[in-house]
């Protein structure tokens, strides 16, 4: 975690670097740099770190918990199917065809059933 605040100091110093060039800003940034300025002791509080820590560790569970979810769910191979709309047609027109093969068949099955009991006289 030191590292990151050690990033954000960094930052701190180069934005305050930079808006000392005002021909280069405009006066949003100049604001902004100004209202950075005047909230950046209540955002480096340490109670505000401390409070900041327990949040994100609970925000990183919930993350590997939607990553798990994502991975059971198979959710990268949907994601993949509606980037390419080729293969999602091709994969529903197979699925289509198969499903009305089975229909199909099992119609034939049950007609032939029905034509051999009729025939062997089981069912007049």
């Amino acid at each position: 975690m030191n590292e990151k605040f050690a990033k954000d100091e960094e930052l701190a110093q180069i934005i305050k670097k930079v808006s000392e060039k005002k021909d280069v800003l405009t006066d949003e940034a100049i604001k902004a740099r100004q209202e950075y300025a005047r909230f950046q002791e209540d955002w480096d509080s340490p109670q505000d770190r401390q409070n900041n820590q327990g949040v994100l560790e609970e925000f990183n569970e919930n993350v590997e918990i939607l990553k798990k979810l994502f991975q059971k769910v198979k959710f990268a191979d949907f994601l993949y199917l509606l980037a390419n709309p080729g293969r999602l047609f091709l994969t529903n027109l197979w699925a289509g065809f198969f499903w009305g093969l089975g229909f199909v068949l099992s119609i034939i099955v049950i007609l032939l059933l029905f034509w051999f009991l009729v025939v062997n006289q089981v069912i007049i």
